[in-house]
């Protein structure tokens, strides 16, 4: 039979998880939302990657307001803009499960960083983009046919012609990103998870959901890759730090390369 307490912490974990899915939920329909507004009453492009809500919301402007496809390309201010509802909703709900179970925030996500994480974090994000990444899509390609992986970020740096544009694009990529995505998908959701179905059930679904809500299909392999690089650290170096810089790592090779190769 559960004592109180085992059953106080069930529930605690539930609802842990509940906040995780509806503050993942809230971010992408605030996302979609944002989008919709933007895209309709700019007479904007479809076919722009905003992150995950910026689809959604691209088509239901599309469906409910009858906006042209052939318009205006999107620029990348607004871009970045799409951005804020979902990190919004990927923020708020470890602020709010800490402000409803009464824990420190940056002790229960783990939010510590050391001098050191900065160069091991960026050398084995740079080393995942630029040797996990290639040997994934190697043998895929063999089967499948060659694909152009950089497409949707290339219609998007393509629009970082100026300084304003790529400092925003940077801002956006390689700094809020990072920190907002490892927050919530390691330090909150890994984490929660973790104390539920144990460390490798919640390694492997964090990561899959980390995937998941990025919405590209092609780049789902690289993403789940990723997600378990980060993951891994995280579980290694008990805290966000590593896995920070590793994100940082990751996605400032590919902002490189996109914007200046």
């Amino acid at each position: 039979m559960k004592s109180d307490a085992d059953s106080s912490d069930q529930f605690q974990l539930g609802l842990a998880l509940a906040i995780a899915a509806g503050g993942l939920v809230v971010g992408i329909i605030l996302s979609a939302f944002v989008g919709a507004l933007v895209i309709a009453t700019g007479d904007y492009l479809f076919d722009v990657p905003g992150g995950p809500g910026a689809a959604l919301g691209r088509a239901v402007a599309q469906d409910a307001l009858s906006v042209p496809i052939e318009t205006r390309v999107i620029p990348l201010s607004l871009v970045a803009l799409l951005q804020v509802p979902l990190w919004v909703g990927l923020v708020g709900a470890p602020l709010l499960a800490s402000k409803l179970f009464g824990e420190d925030l940056f002790d229960g996500l783990k939010l510590r960083f050391r001098r050191s994480d900065i160069p091991t974090g960026l050398a084995i994000g740079a080393a995942a983009q630029l040797i996990a990444v290639p040997a994934i899509y190697l043998p895929l390609f063999k089967l499948l046919g060659e694909r152009d992986l950089s497409a949707d970020a290339r219609s998007l740096t393509d629009r970082a012609n100026d300084p304003l544009g790529i400092v925003i694009l940077v801002l956006v990529v390689v700094v809020g990103a990072p920190v907002v995505e490892e927050i919530f998908f390691r330090g909150f959701l890994q984490t929660t998870l973790e104390r539920r179905i144990g460390s490798r059930g919640a390694w492997l679904i964090a990561s899959a959901v980390f995937a998941v809500v990025h919405f590209q299909v092609l780049q789902f392999p690289a993403l789940f890759m990723f997600g378990l690089l980060a993951g891994f650290i995280y579980n290694k170096y008990d805290r966000l730090g590593p896995a920070i810089w590793t994100h940082v790592g990751f996605n400032a090779v590919t902002v490189m390369y996109l914007v200046f190769l």
